[in-house]
């Protein structure tokens, strides 16, 4: 089986025992769904549309790109930030219904892999999605792949993070800090893979659905899901961000601008997860510590949004 094809079983409990008398217990990493449809709230999608026949450009393409995945997957690289199936491999005859009928389907049994090829596919596409496409891509974006938990999250291990610290060698702290540290980083890389292609996909997505006050609701939603399962939500919150204020500086309605300033106040209120960065030696209190970043969306990004939107949204 692939390597990245399945859970990660790699436990950063585990890794922080080298070095230490008593083993650490493995346990598997797992994941949760972190899509959309979480908090805040989205407008409800609108009922799926009748999807053409496949389309044997796109049967053949999926084969392609499926080869090109298995190979990426015995030795991940950082993925670019957009698929380029389409951009070796144009199609002229590929249209908007062949592609939204792609996305529509299950393609592998791995939900990285059918991300993967699904990202790819979304090549084709080149603009935005229109007419009846773009309501089934606006749906389909609803419900995206989980995002994989970033390995390392202290949600609910928090005593078990600080029973390691004692179990440390601290005569040997040089090894301690390589071998864990270096170990840290192989986890999280594996975790990189199993989270890149679903994250390249829902980016991709939300790039093609032409904006407005329901896409943006919804990609907000994705912000939040993003961070709370370890993801700096960042870029994906920028590119919300700057539709949002083109957008409203056009003359959008004054009571869906106000809708989304209480969204951005309210997100100011959310947890991003708490995530393990590395290990380290203190040596005003001679102990080792962890350390740990946390991947909320920033509060000042949220504040200056709803500053920028100004008395219609009621932000100042």
């Amino acid at each position: 089986m692939n390597p990245i094809a399945h859970r990660l079983t790699i436990s950063v409990l585990a890794l922080a025992s080298v070095g230490v008398t008593e083993a650490a217990t493995t346990r598997p990493l797992t994941t949760r769904p972190t899509g959309p449809a979480s908090r805040p709230a989205v407008a409800r999608p609108a009922k799926p549309v009748a999807k053409p026949a496949e389309s044997p450009a796109v049967a053949a393409a999926v084969a392609a790109i499926s080869l090109t995945y298995d190979e990426w997957a015995k030795k991940p690289d950082e993925l670019p930030s957009e698929g380029t199936y389409f951009g070796e491999h144009a199609d002229a005859a590929l249209t908007q219904d062949d592609v939204i009928a792609a996305l529509g389907k299950r393609w592998a049994g791995d939900a990285v892999k059918d991300a993967y090829i699904k990202w790819q596919v979304l090549s084709a596409v080149s603009g935005m999605f229109d007419g009846k496409n773009a309501v089934e891509a606006l749906r389909l974006y609803h419900k995206p792949p989980a995002i994989p938990m970033r390995v390392g999250s202290r949600t609910g291990e928090a005593q078990k993070f600080q029973q390691a610290l004692q179990r440390f060698d601290r005569n040997d702290r040089e090894r301690v800090l390589s071998e864990t540290n270096s170990g840290l980083e192989q986890a999280i890389a594996q975790w990189r893979a199993q989270a890149d292609p679903i994250l390249r996909y829902r980016s991709a997505l939300y790039a093609r659905i032409p904006t407005g006050y329901e896409t943006f609701m919804a990609g907000l939603a994705d912000a939040l899901g993003r961070a709370q399962a370890g993801v700096d939500p960042k870029s994906h919150f920028d590119a919300v961000a700057n539709s949002i204020r083109s957008w409203a500086a056009g003359g959008a309605n004054a009571g869906q601008v106000s809708q989304i300033v209480r969204v951005l106040t309210a997100l100011q209120r959310e947890p991003g997860a708490e995530v393990l960065t590395g290990l380290k030696w203190n040596g005003d209190k001679n102990r080792y510590e962890w350390e740990w970043k946390n991947t909320e969306i920033e509060r000042k990004m949220l504040e200056n949004l709803v500053s920028e939107l100004g008395p219609k949204g009621g932000g100042r």
